[in-house]
């Protein structure tokens, strides 16, 4: 079954996020890494949403409780992984005293790059080194 346009567009811009974490050096710019990398899951399991549901939510948090809903069990780490890097989001952006570390940011772009991988594998999405 073929990707809708909406979800594929969702999933380009997921991709482009993702882009971002993982030529950003974590260690010169750790709030940066954390922000992109939690754009591109958020916009990874839109994309996955709008394909399964045929809508998402716009609230971060329901996109992430419908997230796990639609994944459940077999992709729970999945879920975690997306709650953890936005309470990392959450922190740098509205947190005055959080000082993300550049070992956060790490583990927050190898968890979208999971992330991405995994809903690409699940779901039949393609990823830039995939060929239509």
């Amino acid at each position: 079954m073929a990707i809708s346009s909406e979800a594929n567009l969702v999933w380009q811009k997921a991709l482009r996020k993702l882009g971002e974490a993982t030529q950003t050096p974590p260690d010169a710019f750790p709030g940066v890494v954390i922000v992109s990398s939690y754009f591109a899951m958020r916009h990874g399991a839109v994309a996955v949403l709008l394909e399964k549901d045929g809508k998402a939510p716009s609230a971060e948090t329901e996109i992430i409780a419908r997230f796990g809903v639609v994944v459940g069990a077999a992709g729970d780490e999945y879920g975690k992984a997306f709650n953890r890097v936005f309470d990392l989001r959450t922190a740098e952006d509205y947190d005055a005293v959080a000082m993300p570390t550049a070992e956060e940011a790490a583990d927050a772009r190898d968890s979208a790059t999971s992330f991405i991988a995994y809903c690409a594998k699940t779901f039949g999405f393609v990823t830039s080194s995939e060929s239509p």
